[in-house]
Parts: structure tokens; sequence; C-alpha cells
């Protein structure tokens, strides 16, 4: 798997990330309801997760990590 980074705002540092499949939606981009898509990995169904559970949307910027 690819590794890259997502930002923790809540320690104000930079943590490595995995690239995995979105537990929000398992990996289907969407659940019943969702309009645009998946909020959390922004509809593709994979996104960047650290072990603190930070995350980001594969083709976010670091800025916009977000919390699971």
């Amino acid at each position: 798997m690819k590794k890259s980074q997502v930002f923790n705002f809540s320690k104000i540092l930079v943590e490595d990330a995995k690239q995995k499949e979105c537990p929000r939606c398992k990996g289907f981009g969407g659940i019943i309801g969702d309009v645009f898509g998946c909020h959390l990995c922004n509809g593709y169904g994979r996104l960047w997760i650290s072990d603190s559970g930070w995350t980001r949307a594969l083709h976010k910027r670091l800025g916009d990590s977000q919390l699971y």
C-alpha cells in the first residue's frame, strides 16, 4: 500500500497514513441518503487514514484532513 500523510489538528502535527477502505461507506463511495457521495472519502471509496483516526480523501490537500 502507498503511504501519505494527514494533518492532526488536535496535536498540530503531520502523521503518516495508509490508504484504506472508507470506514463510513465501506468502499462504495456513499450510503443511502448521500446526495453528493460520502463526505469522508469524497465519493472515492478509499482514503488516507492514520493510526489516531485522522483521515484525508485521496485527492484532497493536507489541510483538508478530518477526524473520523
